[in-house]
């Protein structure tokens, strides 16, 4: 049986989507690890942000929501991930530094998104030292969200 689309549809093109199924669709309520596809190191909060390749509960983020964007929470070391001057860093409050919006990529995983003045998203990407993130326009890394079980 073909399928014949309504006169009233849009296309918008092919949509096949690959994915490696290892990463979810982040969510609010869930937590995950945020790991950059290219090297599986992980966003890690102690004493500030890094990449690791660990992933004990430093590296575990609860997704919540404002506002129609998301925010990533450590319960570890109570705080939020923030991005301040193009540099990903932490905050201890949920405003408008904290705003992410993962987008996906055609070929699995996420690029997350900042806002960026009133009308401008940003790449969130990992310099060459590999351990420090920063906020660009272009050349993001794709990461994956593996969603973890939290003890209640």
């Amino acid at each position: 049986m073909a399928y014949t689309p309504r006169g009233d549809s849009i296309a918008i093109g092919d949509l096949n989507l690959q994915d490696n199924g290892s990463d979810e669709v982040p969510w609010p309520g869930n937590t995950y690890i945020i790991q950059d596809r290219r090297s599986k190191r992980s966003i890690y909060s102690y004493n500030g942000i890094s990449m690791t390749s660990g992933t004990g509960g430093y590296s575990h983020w609860l997704c919540v929501e404002s506002r129609g964007y998301f925010g990533f929470f450590n319960k570890e070391n109570n705080q939020y991930l923030s991005f301040q001057n193009d540099r990903i860093q932490m905050a201890s409050d949920f405003g408008s530094r904290e705003l992410f919006s993962p987008r996906r990529h055609p070929m699995g995983g996420y690029l997350l998104m900042v806002p960026h003045g009133s009308d401008t998203l940003k790449q969130v990407g990992i310099l060459c030292d590999e351990t420090t993130l920063v906020a660009r326009h272009h050349a993001g890394a794709i990461w994956d969200f593996i969603q973890v079980s939290e003890l209640r």
